[in-house]
């Protein structure tokens, strides 16, 4: 089956005070009036609007519910209950519902005081606004081009990988809105909201943390899958995968999984690469992983070197819809597979954050100095220019970025989250998003709240992580993760028999 053309700016929105004769072009764009602005959006978006006569509040993507207890859910429209609670409480109350609020999406709120924006916990809704002119929107090229008749300072940053640029961007006028900060649309300015306190789960024990994770896991996939015409996900033979096969739990026959690999593993033909070698191991573990996965499960190989025509035809618009090039050869395999574009993608990458992943348990003292250590380290590494990487990380902005961080917050593990993740792997989402809508169980404040309390050694060993596998499905513990050890080979025999 061939796949379709991809979209322009899939899945995406902009915020803006006029109507864009950019916007109004796209056929699968729709607009809707909020207040004195328009809202201009994919119309396989989901958009939640709350209005009165004292403002008004949008959702914008993705929102998945999450409650302790599965099947306690709210009756009122969550739009509803977010202005409700910003009417009677501020922002701050506001925020107070965003720590438990699951899902890829932007909230988008103005009243007589103010506009404001958010995304999800790890900002994997990318956010992008435009200093000059207030515009708020979904992707880079989108603002760029709305300010194309501009001219922007000339600066180097499109040299350095995305995580290196903080908020930054291409253009001098366009900045990325950051994790855990609030976007103040009239002064142009973001603000920290969240990790200015303590951990409220460092005073939890395990058994709660452990409740709190499963309870709200079960309730957002719950909602995804009421939410959509099929969900799907990857599995491979690492970690991350394994976790979200063993919450999916009584769901697991409702979804589909994939797996990629190169071309020849299915034969037995022998890898030619490190990238095959890798795939290969990939495949060998996901095969004896066989009997728990879903029943539609599907092995998805790499097209040869000169077979990948979709791409081609359609590079232009995939550069658009993405400020980075990620795994732009899956995507017609997914959009052939995925065939409805209100199919989601059931994802693990953020579970990563749980990993102290940039840090060593043993060395965790002088945190600033680290964190501008990890940045050096991470702009040499790639060949990419230690200078300007170093020059943004010691700017006045991105020292306050960091300065008000709570010291139960680990600070690399905050550049993972607020950098790797919304800058790098946003952008990741933002080229799928031409196949499904994508989605992480993990990506709640609350959750990653719970992994970051975790003592560091845990934390480095993945305590949490095999302990949430142990409790979904203990079977797949036999298994270990990107290896192909398992617990009979390892500790019972290994497969020789004595000679008699």
């Amino acid at each position: 089956m061939t796949a379709p053309a991809p979209l322009l700016y899939s899945r995406g929105f902009l915020l803006t005070n006029v109507e864009e004769s950019l916007l109004d072009s796209l056929e699968h764009y729709t607009k809707k009036q909020v207040g004195t602005k328009i809202l201009y959006h994919d119309e396989v978006t989901p958009v939640d609007i709350h209005a009165s006569h004292e403002g008004w509040l949008a959702l914008v993507g993705t929102v998945l519910e999450t409650t302790l207890q599965p099947g306690n859910h709210r009756a009122e429209p969550v739009a509803s209950r977010l202005w409700h609670s910003f009417r009677d409480g501020g922002l701050d109350a506001l925020e107070d519902e965003l720590y438990d609020l699951g899902g890829r999406y932007a909230v988008l709120i103005s009243s007589r005081s103010g506009t404001w924006v958010y995304h999800d916990a790890a900002g994997t809704r990318a956010v992008y606004y435009d200093v000059v002119s207030g515009l708020v929107g979904s992707h880079f090229d989108m603002l760029a081009r709305l300010c194309a008749g501009r001219p922007s300072r000339p600066h180097r940053i499109d040299t350095l990988r995305l995580d290196l640029r903080n908020r930054f961007t291409a253009h001098s006028d366009i900045l990325a809105l950051l994790p855990n900060h609030r976007l103040d649309l009239q002064r142009t300015i973001q603000e920290r909201f969240f990790l200015i306190h303590a951990n409220q789960a460092k005073s939890e024990d395990f058994e709660t943390k452990l409740s709190a994770v499963m309870g709200s896991w079960e309730s957002q996939l719950a909602h995804a899958l009421y939410q959509s015409d099929e969900v799907g996900f990857s599995m491979t033979g690492g970690q991350d995968s394994r976790l979200l096969l063993a919450l999916a739990g009584k769901f697991t026959n409702s979804l589909t999984s994939f797996t990629y690999t190169y071309a020849g593993a299915d034969s037995g033909a022998p890898p030619q690469s490190k990238w095959d070698e890798s795939m290969k191991l990939d495949f060998d573990i996901v095969k004896r992983l066989q009997p728990f996965l879903p029943s539609r499960h599907t092995f998805i190989t790499k097209p040869e070197k000169g077979q990948g025509a979709w791409r081609a035809a359609h590079i232009a618009t995939l550069r658009r819809n993405s400020e980075g090039v990620h795994g732009q050869w899956l995507l017609s395999d997914y959009m052939a597979l995925f065939s409805s574009r209100s199919s989601l993608h059931y994802r693990g990458n953020l579970v990563g954050l749980g990993r102290l992943i940039s840090a060593q348990p043993q060395s965790l003292g002088d945190p600033y100095g680290r964190l501008r250590t990890l940045v050096k380290n991470r702009a040499s590494k790639k060949s990419d220019p230690a200078s300007i990487a170093l020059k943004i990380h010691d700017s006045s902005e991105v020292h306050k970025q960091y300065e008000s961080v709570h010291p139960d917050y680990e600070l690399t593990d905050v550049w993972y989250w607020e950098n790797r993740l919304a800058r790098w792997y946003a952008q990741l989402l933002n080229e799928t998003d031409v196949a499904f809508e994508t989605f992480t169980p993990f990506n709640t404040r609350r959750i990653i709240d719970a992994f970051l309390s975790m003592h560091p050694a845990d934390r480095k060993e993945g305590v949490m992580q095999w302990e949430l596998i142990y409790r979904g499905n203990p079977y797949l513990t036999f298994f270990a993760a990107n290896a192909l050890d398992d617990l009979y080979r390892d500790h019972v025999s290994s497969g020789r028999a004595r000679s008699v």
